[in-house]
Formats: structure tokens, C-alpha cells, sequence
């Protein structure tokens, strides 16, 4: 009798429906993010179904800012994220692009109606129902109702990507928990989305007017690339502070990304910059609309205007990509205005292993905030012809 009323009580809970999650609500999310390392968010968000479209603020205090921007904008990293039907959109201190193209609305809560019961559990505080959504061995996800609302609380995913170029998948876990919900649609505020501008968005603006006429300038440029790849075209390069600060970040982690030379150039550039763009991999594989003038931005975004495409960047150091299409060829220079930008000369390369192991690590560690004015000093220094690292010479043809 014990096993058939188990049974009967397994049948029910697998008979359960699913909640219905509201067309409509806004709320305070909080985010839980790991691996590798274990990092928490907090802002605003909406959701609104009828409308196909999703938004998430999240503003931080960036740690790596310079010192003298504590107190001011300059200090805070202003993340907007909108899913549309048409993609998922990623601003940076009012500069957005598109990420991941889109031909449907990319519902995130669209897993829940194919969720199964799975119990009840506390979360955050709150008595929920628990729905476990599990199509494969890459992805695992889990909705968090309210019990006897049915207001949505959370979602946990586990889901296993591929991973940045140069590096294996990627495992993301992922808990979003919601506060402060409300599903009245007559009491949200949705003005949020007049922030999004998808004219301005294909089409990014530049510093001076498109057809200005050009102001060239050449300037020493520095990227860290993998040893077989040595074609900068289509690559994203940066002056000497912004390429400390990356190699800084990226000082742990070159195993993984197969990073290992740092070549140093010489580069005539237009210097109407346009919207930065974010390259990897080799052939490249890029985010952002600007195809022909040169992309600028503050390291990681830092700028509090548009990233920083047109500001000084003294202090923060400026990350720049070039566009194949605005490579010049053959005599064609800058300041023709058929191009954007020529390589004048590569300076040097060196390894970036002689780079570390002149105590640019512990150098990172010490100065902690851009400008990185210790780290820097080695890093130029290690391109000296007499006291840097030996020079590598490219493969033929380069």
C-alpha cells in the first residue's frame, strides 16, 4: 500500500504543470557567476513578452580605474544589456553593440513550459517550486516560482559553451535571483528601451563628421598574438598603456589563449576614430558595425563617454581595431581618404614569456590601477634593442 501511494504521489508531481511566467514584470536581479572565479552583480531589469524585448542595468565600481577617477564617472563601468528579437545588445558606458545575432526573440524563460517538478526549496528567503529543465549533458537549467504566487524568484543554469577562440569550452553557472517584483504591467516603467537605438547602432558614429578630411598621425601600437599569427588586419591593437593593462589581465591566462609574442609597430592612422571593435581569433571574428575607420575605446570601456572613442585616454590607455577594410594598399596612404590606416613598420617582436619574467607580474600586482605606471616602464623597456628581450623575426612574407 506504502509503494502505491509513493507511486501515486511520484504520477501527481510529474503531472504538475508548469507556472506561467508573468508577459510582463520588472524587478532588482541579483547575479551569481562562476567558474573560473566567483563574481556577483546587482541591478535593474525588465521583461516585457509582448514586446520581444528583455533589459538588464548593471553598474560597477571598476577596480582597475585610475586612482584619480575614484568619486567621478570615470570610476564606474555602466553595463547595459538588451535582448531583442533582433539580438542580444551589450553596451559599455553608452557605447553599444550587437553581440549575438538574433532572428526570434532569444526568451530566456521559454525552458520553463518543457520544465519538469522537481520539489520545493528555499531561495533567497523565499518558499519555492522548483523546475528542472535537462534536454542534454551541456545544458541544465532550473526556474524558481514563488509558491502559491507563482512570481518568478530565480533561474540557475549550468550550460557548457564553446569557449573563446584559442581556448577549450566553457562552463558558465549561472544564478539570477529577483527582488522587488512587479507584474503589473500599468505600474512598469519600460522607458528604459528609449535607450535603444538600433539606427545608431549599425550605423556608430564617429568623432568628426564621416567625411571630414583626414588627420593622420603616425603612432606606436603594440599586440599580443599567437606565434603563427602575425597578420594584424582585422585585429584589435593598443598604445602602450592599454597593451599593459592587457597583458596585466591576461598575464595568468596566455596558456589558454595561446598568446605568446608582442609585436610593437609603427602605424599611419586616420585619427577620426570610429565605435572600437571586439576581434578574436585568427582569421578574426568581430562585434561591432564599423568596418572602415579606426575603432577606439578606453581600456575595458573605461571612458565615461561612449567608452571613450574620442576622449584623451591618457590615463586609462586606448584599445584600437583596424578593419580590413580600411587597410591601405599598395601606395594609397591615410590621407587619400580611401583608407584608414598603413603599417609603416613592425618595430620588434619579442616573446612575451622575457616580458614576464622581468617582473611585469609582480609589477601588475603592485601598481593594481591603470596607468600601470611600473608595469608600463617594463614593458617598454622590454623592446629595447640593447637591455630588452631578444628579437624574433616573423615567418617569410611578413
Amino acid at each position: 500500500m506504502f509503494g502505491t501511494m509513493m507511486s501515486a504521489l511520484v504520477a501527481a508531481a510529474l503531472a504538475m504543470s508548469p507556472p506561467k511566467v508573468p508577459d510582463a514584470f520588472s524587478a532588482i536581479s541579483q547575479m551569481e557567476i562562476s567558474p573560473p572565479s566567483s563574481a556577483k552583480f546587482s541591478g535593474p531589469y525588465w521583461y516585457d513578452l509582448d514586446n520581444q524585448r528583455e533589459c538588464i542595468k548593471i553598474n560597477t565600481i571598476a577596480p582597475e580605474a585610475p586612482k584619480d577617477t575614484i568619486g567621478t564617472p570615470g570610476q564606474w563601468s555602466n553595463v547595459t544589456e538588451f535582448i531583442m528579437k533582433s539580438g542580444v545588445y551589450y553596451g559599455v558606458n553608452g557605447l553599444t553593440r550587437l553581440i549575438i545575432p538574433e532572428t526570434k526573440f532569444p526568451n530566456q524563460f521559454e525552458f520553463v513550459a518543457l520544465s519538469r517538478y522537481n520539489g520545493t526549496e528555499m531561495v533567497d528567503g523565499r518558499n519555492c517550486t522548483v523546475w528542472n529543465f535537462h534536454p542534454d549533458n551541456k545544458t541544465f537549467m532550473r526556474y524558481y516560482a514563488e509558491v502559491g504566487t507563482d512570481i518568478p524568484v530565480g533561474i540557475f543554469s549550468n550550460v557548457t559553451s564553446k569557449g573563446l577562440p584559442g581556448q577549450p569550452p566553457s562552463q558558465s553557472v549561472t544564478l539570477t535571483t529577483f527582488k522587488n517584483v512587479v507584474t503589473d504591467r500599468s505600474k512598469i516603467d519600460f522607458s528604459v528601451f528609449k535607450e535603444f537605438n538600433l539606427t545608431e547602432i549599425n550605423n556608430p558614429p564617429a568623432c568628426r563628421p564621416k567625411n571630414s578630411p583626414p588627420v593622420v598621425q603616425d603612432m606606436e601600437m603594440y599586440i599580443f598574438h599567437p606565434s603563427k599569427n602575425w597578420n594584424i588586419s582585422g585585429q584589435d591593437v593598443a598604445d602602450l598603456v592599454g597593451d599593459t593593462f592587457f597583458v596585466c589581465a591576461d598575464s595568468t591566462n596566455t596558456d589558454r589563449d595561446h598568446y605568446q609574442y608582442i609585436s610593437k609597430y609603427s602605424i599611419s592612422m586616420n585619427t577620426n576614430w570610429g565605435q572600437y571593435r571586439m576581434c578574436n581569433d585568427y582569421p578574426p571574428t568581430c562585434v561591432g558595425a564599423e568596418d572602415f575607420l579606426i575603432g577606439r575605446e578606453a581600456s575595458e570601456g573605461l571612458g565615461p563617454v561612449q567608452s571613450g572613442q574620442c576622449s584623451d585616454n591618457t590615463e586609462t590607455g586606448s584599445w584600437l581595431s583596424l578593419p580590413e577594410k580600411g587597410e591601405c594598399q599598395g601606395s594609397d596612404t591615410p590621407a587619400s581618404g580611401k583608407c584608414t590606416w598603413k603599417i609603416n613598420k613592425r618595430i620588434k617582436t619579442i616573446d612575451g614569456k622575457c616580458m614576464l619574467g622581468r617582473g611585469l607580474v609582480d609589477a601588475c600586482k603592485v601598481d593594481q590601477r591603470l596607468p600601470f605606471p611600473t608595469a608600463s616602464k617594463i614593458f617598454y623597456s622590454s623592446f629595447d634593442d640593447q637591455d630588452g628581450c631578444p628579437a624574433i623575426n616573423p615567418p617569410s612574407g611578413f
